[in-house]
């Protein structure tokens, strides 16, 4: 008897043919997915459908500038030294306490501000969301939800303190009759109060912001009658009151402001508005000129002192009053549109830029980072902790480098050398057929010291680039005609009569389970002209 198995092969042959079988199978899987990776990255370029620009080229013209140069540094050493009696003053200590505070303004009707504070809530000690306005002769309240908003700061690790901003404005238009009728009569200030109060508490405010514009100079001491009496409300829930307040208006008496408020916001900024001629936006000197003027007799821990960052463009006729509002990084598509980058002017500390577009001609003024670097040096020389930005959304990216909680001291000038690109997305073309056509890019800029550690100069050597989006496909007055999910054997055939009469084309997004047991109906798709696309398997 055998004490071999049954199926034992003495010659090995079985064995060796397994082997080469296993082999030439792992093989054939092994040069399967190459050959489906290849054909993955051979895949041919379309070539891009026809692309309806959105406007005209841009081409750079020489930068405007701000003026005949001055002796600015000793202008700024002179208008310091007016704040505190001392030129080299320190934040918080003999200045009669004036905080270390880095505020914003938030604009919950812009996604952009939205963005941005979603990026830098952690560096904010206050926030001012503009929630809340009150307009007309029924002083009628209209309160902004900003639930995206709400659910940034909800999830702060560090929540800053919130200070609900009430305007009398809505869509950009100031009432300010309308708040000088209700500041006159006392039953509607202390309605309004009554309003406010259960409003603030709901949403574990810390207090109010005020700021209420265009006011005729009959309703000031009626708005300080009202300001005291919402510090009275206040005053056993520790919340703070604080007001908006120009910086180069003598209507405004801000001694008597300060003796009814907490804080006192001087908004240093709009040397040059739309409205009005082209010009820098806050020139350095202008800028330490109002700010020592207006606090003078305001006492120091009162004072907040709002620079801006954003841009203003100014065209045809801009002499009489014709500009637009842009922020920073809007400024900056349009710089590198025209080809040219923005131009550090020495005499103002703002940058500029100007081009031309369909034979208009642009004028272009910005509040940047740099600017923000030499205002927050005068500041901290004179002093003064407290600042505030307006506004989130509009702000230059690389300001965050230099300012916020992290930043209680102005760090080395090349700090801001880094451009961010942001997260604007530059979308050429029309049509509905969307292609990522470049991926953001960081500018650079040479951030040039003076012996004071402030800016005496900025080179912009390269200019940032967001997302670059080529919308195509656009064509007037015509539809693209598509049905989703098919083949269906009830309806398809239907669909596919009734286009085959009315002679019109249409795309068919199917999917792989219905193309399988339908192939009839997809040969019918073909053959009749129409488009066939995949919507997955399932």
């Amino acid at each position: 008897m055998s004490l071999n198995p049954v199926f034992y092969d003495a010659s090995g042959r079985r064995r060796r043919r397994f082997t080469f079988g296993v082999a030439a199978f792992i093989a054939l899987l092994l040069l399967s997915i190459a050959v489906f990776a290849v054909s993955i990255g051979a895949v041919p370029t379309a070539p891009l459908l026809p692309i309806e620009p959105e406007h005209p080229a841009l081409h750079k013209l020489p930068a405007p500038r701000g003026g005949i140069l001055r002796e600015t540094r000793r202008d700024l050493n002179y208008y310091a030294k007016q704040l505190f009696g001392t030129s080299a003053a320190k934040p918080g200590a003999g200045n009669g306490g004036n905080p270390a505070l880095a505020i914003a303004f938030h604009a919950p009707w812009d996604e952009a501000s939205t963005a941005s504070l979603a990026r830098h809530v952690e560096q904010l000690d206050w926030l001012i969301p503009g929630w809340v306005s009150i307009t007309g002769k029924d002083h009628h309240i209209t309160v902004f939800r900003d639930q995206a908003g709400r659910d940034i700061l909800n999830k702060a690790v560090h929540r800053p303190m919130i200070l609900p901003m009430v305007q009398n404005a809505v869509d950009g238009n100031w009432d300010g009759a309308g708040s000088a009728a209700m500041f006159a009569d006392p039953k509607a200030r202390a309605a309004f109060l009554d309003k406010l109060v259960p409003f603030l508490s709901a949403n574990h405010a810390g207090g109010v912001f005020y700021d209420f514009e265009d006011l005729p100079v009959s309703a000031q001491p009626n708005y300080r009658a009202f300001l005291a009496e919402t510090r009275a409300r206040f005053a056993p829930r520790g919340w703070v009151v604080a007001i908006a307040a120009p910086v180069a208006n003598p209507d405004w008496n801000l001694p008597a402001y300060a003796k009814v408020t907490d804080k006192v916001f001087l908004m240093a900024y709009d040397e040059h508005e739309t409205g009005g001629a082209p010009g820098p936006i806050a020139s350095q000197r202008w800028f330490a000129r109002m700010v020592a003027d207006a606090a003078r007799g305001i006492p120091p821990a009162k004072l907040v002192v709002a620079i801006g960052s954003y841009a203003y463009d100014w065209h045809a006729g801009a002499e009489s009053g014709n500009g637009d509002a842009l922020d920073v990084e809007e400024a900056w598509q349009a710089a590198a549109d025209s080809g040219t980058v923005p131009t550090f002017d020495k005499t103002s500390g703002n940058s500029s830029f100007a081009y031309s577009e369909g034979g208009v001609q642009h004028q272009v003024w910005l509040l940047d980072a740099a600017s923000a670097y030499n205002q927050i040096a005068f500041l901290q020389k004179a002093g003064l902790g407290s600042v505030a930005l307006w506004r989130l959304g509009s702000e230059d990216p690389g300001l965050w480098s230099i300012w916020g909680r992290d930043h209680r001291k102005l760090p080395i000038p090349d700090a801001i050398d880094n451009m961010p690109a942001g997260t604007n997305v530059d979308i050429e073309g029309s049509g509905e057929i969307l292609k990522i056509a470049a991926e953001p890019v960081t500018g650079i800029r040479d951030a040039v010291p003076a012996k004071d550690g402030t800016l005496a100069d900025v080179v912009f050597t390269r200019m940032p680039s967001p997302y670059v989006v080529v919308r195509t496909g656009y064509r007037p007055k015509q539809l693209a005609l598509t049905f989703d999910d098919g083949p269906d054997p009830e309806w398809t055939p239907q669909i596919l009569d009734v286009l085959k009469r009315e002679r019109v084309p249409a795309t068919f997004f199917v999917i792989g389970e219905n193309a399988l047991t339908e192939r009839p109906l997809l040969q019918r798709m073909v053959d009749e002209g129409h488009e066939i696309g995949s919507h997955t398997y399932t």
